[in-house]
């Protein structure tokens, strides 16, 4: 089947516009791990990637838009990771704790994560980025919550993990949203040179907390039937593959 010239002009303007977006968008997430979320101003990417403010303008609304683009990649990626444990075999609770660990790896990849999750989720940042790429960033929160929803669910199913009379799958959620937040935040502030608050906490510890309080909850496997080093050494061999 032939192509006709005008389909083939339109798919290469097609490329082009996508292989500039593209840059757009790295250009912005290079600047906030080189110099921070402030850094990215629509002037300062038209400079970067060489082309006029006003090309900048007809891909982004602004630089809300951008960022919170930006951020809608990350949360792709963590969630592709995250659909991959499905098929890793590992049981729920061993799901939940590899989740956490994902999480930990993506966020510190991505130098200023944390600062840009929390401006993206303000009102204004709401306000003023576009329409789809807000709808689009509701998708993938959404879906992340879900995960963690649907294998809290599923333990409780299974009766692998059998909640109290005063227990809720709402409390089992927020306490590992919690603890993941967390982590990361204590991560955060361990990469600041001149910060002494906290040091690096190790994954092997991050295991050992998420498994005591597991226990404490009654999730079964208990940890007495493993090891909790084997468990470590297990899920982060998986992370490291899907990542």
């Amino acid at each position: 089947m032939c192509i006709s010239s005008g389909e083939r002009v339109k798919t290469r303007k097609q490329r082009e516009l996508a292989i500039r977006h593209d840059l757009i968008i790295h250009s912005a997430a290079e600047l906030i791990r080189s110099e921070g979320m402030n850094a990215v101003r629509m002037e300062r990417l038209a400079q970067i990637t060489e082309y006029s403010k006003g090309t900048v303008y007809q891909h982004f609304s602004g630089r809300e838009d951008v960022l919170m683009t930006v951020s809608n990649r990350i949360l792709a990626q963590q969630m592709e990771c995250i659909s991959e444990l499905k098929h890793a075999a590992l049981s729920l609770r061993e799901q939940l704790i590899a989740m956490v660990f994902v999480n930990r790896m993506i966020t510190n990849r991505h130098h200023g994560q944390l600062e840009l999750l929390r401006f993206v989720q303000s009102a204004d940042c709401h306000a003023k980025a576009a329409d789809k790429t807000v709808e689009e960033h509701s998708q993938y929160y959404s879906a992340l919550v879900d995960s963690v929803y649907g294998v809290i669910r599923e333990a409780v199913n299974k009766k692998e993990l059998q909640l109290g009379e005063n227990r809720t799958v709402d409390d089992v959620f927020y306490s590992i949203w919690a603890f993941s937040f967390g982590v990361t935040y204590l991560d955060s502030l361990a990469q600041i040179r001149e910060s002494k608050i906290c040091p690096t906490i190790p994954d092997n510890k991050i295991t050992t907390l998420i498994s005591a309080a597991f226990d404490n909850l009654n999730w079964r496997p208990l940890s007495r039937k493993y090891h909790d080093d084997e468990l470590y050494l297990k899920v982060k061999d998986i992370c490291n593959k899907i990542n």
